[in-house]
């Protein structure tokens, strides 16, 4: 059998987005430039979940939005599914919601970002560990990322690295194991999306405080986040 990136789908970009751009996985296997063949999308919403694909050569967790600290029977399989590729080598990324979950699968946990939802294009610094990771070395030390989260890793695992930063959420990207990884971002997101996702919720944003017109002209493209989705593959299918 040929190698292949297993994709965990554990939800769904907002309707409106979905409609127009696509969806979580099909962001991420466009941002990794993989070939027909070279993915598999195993949906977690749908019940019953259906049967996983056999030897992925590693697997992507996406976004949802579903929250972390409300829990959920998909949350219960996905941690007992993932609980067998723990002590692996198996390269893992956790994107968002699929960060979080990792986090508390290796013994973190997981809460409310402190001073509310964080969207738009943030800032994130590499940290030391960073510079010396096998997939966050690939990143310039300072760079911008596309950002769409109400809940953060609140205490690290006991043995997982902070391989970059950003200004509000210092755990925004974190080295599990030397091949399991979670980024707070969304690296499959580009300046497009973004802009959409804030429109989609611009109701809801002003009346957190946000100033909307604001958030949309200061969302700008930044090749980091495919650059991370590429290294990743080129973990994959390097092994």
């Amino acid at each position: 059998m040929e190698k292949y990136i297993l994709i965990l789908k554990t939800g769904s970009a907002l309707p409106a987005v979905k409609e127009k751009l696509g969806d979580f996985e099909d962001f991420i296997i466009e941002g990794m430039n993989l070939p027909a063949g070279k993915a598999c999308v195993t949906d977690f919403t749908r019940e019953p979940v259906p049967v996983l694909p056999e030897s992925p050569a590693g697997i992507v967790i996406t976004g949802s939005r579903n929250l972390v600290t409300a829990g959920s029977a998909m949350q219960d399989r996905l941690m007992k599914i993932l609980s067998n590729y723990k002590a692996s080598d198996l390269p893992l990324l956790g994107i968002c919601y699929g960060h979080q979950v990792l986090a508390e699968l290796f013994g973190g946990c997981v809460g409310f970002l402190p001073g509310g939802r964080e969207i738009g294009t943030v800032p994130v610094s590499l940290q030391d560990a960073g510079r010396h990771d096998d997939l966050f070395s690939v990143l310039p030390d300072s760079f911008s990322v596309q950002a769409s989260h109400r809940e953060t890793v609140a205490e690290v695992p006991r043995g997982a690295r902070c391989v970059a930063a950003g200004n509000r959420d210092e755990n925004h990207c974190l080295s599990f194991s030397p091949s399991a990884w979670g980024v707070q971002f969304h690296p499959e997101f580009n300046a497009e999306i973004m802009r959409a996702y804030i429109l989609c919720q611009a109701e809801d944003l002003d009346a957190e405080g946000f100033k909307v017109e604001h958030l949309l002209s200061s969302v700008k493209n930044d090749t980091s986040g495919k650059m991370l989705l590429q290294r990743f593959k080129d973990i994959v299918f390097s092994r």
